[in-house]
């Protein structure tokens, strides 16, 4: 049932909305005809102005997680200097400074990597699993990493 929903209205609703032809506020009627699926749009009433360079509209929005991962990195740098400087005074400081910026440029880098090494995962080809490479084909047709 879960698949079918999405094969039916999530895949076609997701691709309607990244090809720009809703808008936030829209709302979206799905009917069924015995067939296939129809999306009605309804226009929003009060059109809401979107600007996806943050730059253009002025604001300057931080996601929880950004705050978050800030908290988080200051508070190892923080650590790591103070660890540093208790260690080895002034040169135990600054060696923490260095492998501050070492770590937190591994992790910026090859963030990823890591994720992707953590968890053991494979590429996924053709011949292991040719449903989901045939299901995939549309998308990465049009993605610009492919």
């Amino acid at each position: 049932m879960k698949r079918a929903i999405q094969r039916l209205i999530s895949d076609p609703l997701s691709l309607k909305l990244i090809n720009g032809d809703y808008i936030e506020g829209d709302t979206i009627v799905v009917t069924w005809d015995g067939t296939s699926m129809t999306f009605t749009r309804i226009p929003a009433q009060v059109p809401v102005p979107v600007s996806r360079d943050r730059k253009e509209s002025g604001i300057f929005v931080m996601t929880k997680n950004a705050i978050k991962t800030v908290l988080l990195l200051g508070g190892l740098t923080g650590l790591l200097l103070a660890g540093g400087e208790l260690i080895g005074g002034r040169q135990g400081l600054f060696i923490g400074l260095a492998i501050s910026i070492l770590t937190s440029g591994v992790s910026y880098f090859f963030a990823e990597k890591i994720a992707l090494a953590t968890y053991s995962a494979q590429p996924v080809t053709e011949t292991r699993t040719p449903t989901r490479t045939a299901a995939s084909r549309p998308w990465s047709a049009t993605s610009r990493t492919a």
